[in-house]
């Protein structure tokens, strides 16, 4: 970039060049806005899934044993969620930092 601007000041067209800079760097700024908030929802989703499966699901498979009566496969998988991910936390989080 420093040559084309040392290039284009010698031509005399440096103002030309610095447009387009500025006009680039404000569509790469908008397009990372965009993106992070696109991603904003999907995140929180998925945290706030989380922290129920791992705090209020426990809860509730307590007081479901409680009834003494056969849950629907639903609900056991639910379960099976929230305790896979209450053993196995750190394999899901090597997992999600491997993939990111």
């Amino acid at each position: 970039m420093i040559k084309a601007v040392a290039a284009d000041e010698q031509v005399g067209v440096l103002d030309i060049l610095l447009n387009k800079i500025a006009v680039y760097k404000k569509k790469t700024e908008s397009i990372k806005s965009k993106i992070k908030k696109a991603l904003f929802y999907p995140t929180a989703v998925i945290l706030v899934t989380v922290v129920i499966l791992i705090f209020i699901i426990p809860q509730f498979k307590e007081l479901f044993s409680s009834f003494g009566t056969d849950l629907s496969a639903f609900t056991l998988a639910v379960i099976g969620m929230s305790d896979v991910l209450r053993e196995w936390w750190w394999a899901v989080f090597l997992a999600v930092a491997g993939a990111i």
